[in-house]
């Protein structure tokens, strides 16, 4: 026997309420595990070339979700060494609205992992690789061609010496034309 249109009207109405409140729970439920924004994009003008002990501007843009320039003033450059030394250094606002500049200098060669951080700012930039100051490392070592260009230059000078003292035992022993 077919159900009565009362009770087909009744079934379809709870249905439909069921499939509302779903809907509305989980319009409610979604947004609030959900993280809104809060993510910034940092782009460097240059990939820097750092060397121990040397003043080094780095430049970088700074965009609140990827689009609005960030003007802030609170910005460092946070360098962190092997060691866990973190070494900050601050930014100022430079030119373009969003491009900022920080001075950084590093006392010693190696690998560190930078970041830029600010109120509203949290960008890591990976590994930064700092080379040994210009003219080597602070301590003094020979390598292997260093070592053999001073031995070479004692063995030139050597043979040198060599054929000016034979030079001079022939010109004593000839005999003079008269």
């Amino acid at each position: 026997m077919e159900p009565s249109r009362r009770l087909r009207c009744t079934r379809g109405m709870r249905k439909l309420l069921a499939f509302i409140a779903a809907a509305v729970g989980f319009a409610v439920a979604v947004p609030a595990t959900t993280s809104a924004g809060g993510w910034t994009v940092v782009s460097l003008d240059s990939a820097p070339v750092v060397r121990a002990g040397d003043d080094v501007e780095i430049g970088f843009t700074v965009l609140r979700h990827g689009t609005t320039p960030e003007n802030n003033d609170d910005l460092v450059v946070a360098v962190t060494g092997a060691d866990g030394q973190i070494h900050r250094f601050p930014a100022h606002q430079e030119g373009a609205v969003g491009h900022h500049v920080a001075t950084i200098n590093l006392p010693d060669r190696g690998s560190y992992d930078w970041k830029v951080q600010g109120q509203f700012v949290d960008a890591d930039l990976g590994v930064l690789d700092v080379a040994a100051p210009p003219g080597g490392s602070t301590t003094w070592t020979w390598d292997v061609l260093q070592w053999g260009s001073a031995t070479l230059a004692l063995v030139l000078a050597g043979l040198a010496v060599l054929d000016f003292r034979q030079a001079r035992r022939r010109r004593t022993t000839e005999p003079v034309a008269v």
